[in-house]
């Protein structure tokens, strides 16, 4: 009696006090149901022990019995349904890298080429939360990119979130790294970009309990072997633009291709082929200043708030027939009152680059040009 009483309490204990409250999968809710039966029969036992000398007595031998069992059955519940931080991972090949994961009932794999792709694990282990391993051209995020990508985080999940605080996460060969951590509702989320070759590698953990432990332990499983063929072509944005003469290149850290005349200025950037409606409500997220209007085909009127003032501009979106690329080129006014046919004629004509076209090339802009 007082062993199958105590097994049922110490995985009651284990389920409920270890494991988050709402969990996935059938092995966790399986504890609740083996605590109950063993539970009832331990009543069983005590029922059927009724009208005999020692019916009821409480000794010290069935108290410490029954506090040993209650030990097994915790542990018992930890090996079976172990919780987010300690549960098994299995690795997992990626174009470059490898990285452990553990197992998941929804898996978003998208592996769109060596240059970017995604995979996303809702309710890892059965828990709630949801891990993703990202990678893509880039370098590392400084401090005001940390705050954006949250706000953006926060504005797509309609989650509220705390401030980003740097963090510490060990990561293999020592690779050029960054991590971050914030309370987002009742949980947390953990952050980590790691320089593999010419790529970023993202790393993101979310979860209400376990998160640090499990974000850790992925990031200690990563093994980045690039291919120094394919890095070559990382960071390639492939674009035609019909622009003519006065227009150079502006220096940039981020992935995308800035272009001035030293009045306007055209963005071209490369996102993954999600539907255009996402795309557009990312950007809008990602970048507050921006207003968009009227779509009309694959083209929108857009308005950025720059120095206090709204300036004019275009929006197209650009599906490329390789590697699930779509360009998104953008066009921003350097004056309120610009000639708006103008910009939305440079957008029109930009276009993807053909698989063996010759990229185009241009000077760099001086550290004084006007860009809005």
């Amino acid at each position: 009696m007082a062993i199958c009483a105590g097994l049922g309490l110490g995985l009651l204990v284990h389920r409920y006090a270890v494991l988050p409250f709402v969990v996935e999968g059938v092995i966790p809710k399986a504890l609740v149901w083996i605590a109950f039966g063993l539970l009832l029969g331990a009543r069983a036992a005590y029922r059927a022990g009724l009208g005999t000398v020692t019916a009821g007595i409480v000794t010290p031998a069935r108290v410490a019995i029954g506090l040993v069992a209650a030990l097994v059955g915790a542990g018992a519940g930890f090996v079976i349904a172990p919780p987010l931080g300690f549960a098994p991972l299995r690795p997992r090949p990626l174009p470059g890298f490898d990285v452990s994961v553990p197992s998941s009932a929804s898996v978003d794999a998208k592996v769109e080429s060596y240059l970017r792709g995604h995979l996303t694990l809702e309710g890892p282990a059965g828990m709630a939360g949801a891990l993703s391993v990202a990678w893509s051209a880039g370098a590392l995020f400084n401090a005001d990119d940390v705050q954006l990508t949250m706000q953006t985080f926060g504005a797509m999940r309609g989650a509220a979130y705390g401030a980003a605080i740097e963090a510490e996460v060990a990561v293999p060969e020592a690779l050029p790294s960054r991590s971050w951590s914030a309370a987002v509702e009742e949980g947390q989320i953990w952050m980590t970009q790691v320089l593999c070759g010419a790529r970023r590698v993202q790393i993101t953990t979310a979860a209400t309990r376990g998160a640090e432990r499990l974000h850790r332990r992925v990031l200690g499983s990563l093994r980045c072997h690039p291919d120094p063929a394919a890095d070559r072509s990382v960071g390639d944005i492939p674009v035609i633009f019909e622009l003519g003469s006065g227009w150079s290149r502006v220096p940039n850290r981020g992935n995308d291709l800035q272009l001035t005349d030293g009045t306007d200025t055209v963005f071209a950037y490369t996102a993954s082929s999600l539907p255009a409606d996402k795309i557009v409500e990312v950007l809008t997220k990602g970048m507050p200043g921006l207003h968009v209007g009227t779509r009309e085909g694959t083209r929108w009127s857009i308005s950025v708030d720059l120095d206090k003032r709204s300036h004019p501009g275009w929006l197209r979106l650009c599906d490329c027939d390789r590697d699930g690329q779509t360009l998104i080129f953008m066009w921003i006014a350097g004056k309120p009152d610009a000639d708006r046919a103008r910009g939305l004629q440079i957008v029109q004509r930009a276009r993807c680059r053909r698989i063996g076209e010759r990229p185009q090339t241009w000077s760099v802009a001086p550290t004084d040009a006007k860009v809005p």
